[in-house]
C-alpha cells in the first residue's frame, strides 16, 4: 500500500459534506498521524453521512475484514487520540464516525493536542490564552509558579505567545526565548452588574430574593462595605486595581516579534454603573500609573519598556 493508502484516504475525506480538500499537504498530514492500517480501516467509514453519523461496529467489521476486537482496538485508539468521533448507535451497539469541519476537524487532525507543530500547519502564528486566578502566595500581582513554568514550556512547545487572564489585574510581563509572556492583562471588558441574572448564592449574601438583578446586589455590598465594622472583602466594584487594563498590540514578521507595545485602558472605576465597564484609553496620569504598575512586576524577569505619549514600548 506505501504512500498511495494516503492519497486515497485524502480523496475519501474530500467528500465529506464539510471535508477538508484534497491536496499533497492533506496526503502529509495524514502519513505523519496514521499508520497504514489506521488509514485502511479509516476508508471504510463513510462520508456521505450528516456529521456525527455514526456506522456500528459489526458493520465495520464485516467490510473491512480485520476481527471485531482488532477493529475496535484501533478505532478505539483514534478516538482516543481525537482523530474521530466515538459513541453508542440507536441500536446501542459502538459506533464511529470521520469527522468533519466544524465537528472536530481540522483541529483534530492538525493539533490532536500533542505539540503545536501540527497547530503551526494550521495558523499564521500559535496564541496560548490560559486563565488562571493563583498567585506566588504573596502578592496577587504575582502568579502562581505553576503558571511561569506552564508559560514557558507552551513557548518551548513552539507557542508564539502566552496571553494570560483571569485574576481581573494586570500582572508582570516577561520576554522568553525572544516570545512574550503577558501573565494577566487585566478585564477588557467588565460589566458584571448590569447583567439580568447572577447565581442565588450571590443573592443570599445579601437576603435578596431570587428574581433579583445584580445591580441591587452590588448596591447592597457597597452600603455593607460603608460600614465602619466591616471587615470583609469589598468586592470588585470598590477596588480601583480591578478597574485597570492593558491593550497589548504584538507585531511578528515571519513569526519573529519585532515590535511590541502596552496600550493602558481604564475600565471607569469612577464612573456610574451605565457608563463603567467598557475600554477607554487611560488618561496620561492613570497611562503613567499603570505603566509604571507593569514595570515594577516585570523587573523580575528583566523585562525593560520606554514610556512614549502615554504607551509603553517593550525592549526586545
Amino acid at each position: 500500500m506505501g504512500r498511495n493508502i494516503y492519497h486515497l484516504l485524502s480523496k475519501h475525506v474530500s467528500k465529506l459534506a464539510m471535508g477538508p480538500p484534497h491536496s499533497d499537504y492533506l496526503v502529509q498530514i495524514l502519513e505523519e498521524s496514521l499508520s497504514e492500517k489506521e488509514a485502511e480501516i479509516l476508508l471504510n467509514l463513510p462520508t456521505q453521512v450528516v456529521p456525527f453519523e455514526l456506522v456500528n461496529l459489526d458493520r465495520l467489521a464485516d467490510s473491512t475484514g480485520h476481527s471485531k476486537l482488532e477493529l475496535q482496538s484501533t478505532l478505539d485508539n483514534l478516538a482516543t487520540r481525537g482523530l474521530i468521533f466515538k459513541g453508542i448507535c440507536k441500536d446501542g451497539k459502538r459506533g464511529y464516525a470521520l469527522h468533519q469541519f466544524g465537528y472536530g476537524m481540522p483541529q483534530a487532525i492538525f493539533w490532536p493536542n500533542e505539540n503545536t507543530p501540527y497547530a503551526r500547519r494550521m495558523a499564521d502564528l500559535v496564541l496560548v490564552t490560559h486563565h488562571g486566578h493563583e498567585d506566588d502566595g504573596t502578592d496577587r500581582f504575582k502568579p502562581a509558579k505553576f503558571i511561569e513554568t506552564y508559560a514557558r514550556a507552551c513557548i518551548d512547545a513552539g507557542a508564539d505567545a502566552f496571553l494570560g487572564h483571569g485574576p481581573h489585574l494586570i500582572r508582570g510581563i516577561e520576554i522568553y526565548k525572544g516570545k512574550p509572556i503577558l501573565y494577566s492583562i487585566g478585564n477588557f471588558v467588565f460589566q458584571f452588574d448590569v447583567s439580568k441574572f447572577q447565581g442565588q448564592e450571590h443573592y443570599d449574601r445579601y437576603s435578596l430574593k431570587s428574581e433579583s438583578y445584580p445591580s441591587e446586589a452590588y448596591d447592597a455590598a457597597k452600603e455593607q462595605a460603608s460600614r465602619k465594622d466591616w471587615r470583609g472583602w469589598h468586592g470588585f466594584a470598590f477596588e480601583p486595581a480591578f478597574w485597570d487594563s492593558i491593550i497589548a498590540e504584538l507585531t511578528f514578521n515571519d513569526r519573529e516579534l519585532t515590535e511590541f507595545t502596552l496600550i493602558p485602558t481604564t475600565l471607569g472605576f469612577t464612573n456610574p454603573r451605565t457608563q463603567r465597564g467598557r475600554p477607554m484609553r487611560a488618561s496620561h496620569e492613570d497611562s503613567i500609573r499603570i505603566l509604571e504598575h507593569i514595570r515594577k512586576y516585570s523587573t523580575t524577569y528583566n523585562t525593560q519598556f520606554d514610556v512614549e505619549d502615554d504607551t509603553g514600548i517593550v525592549r526586545l
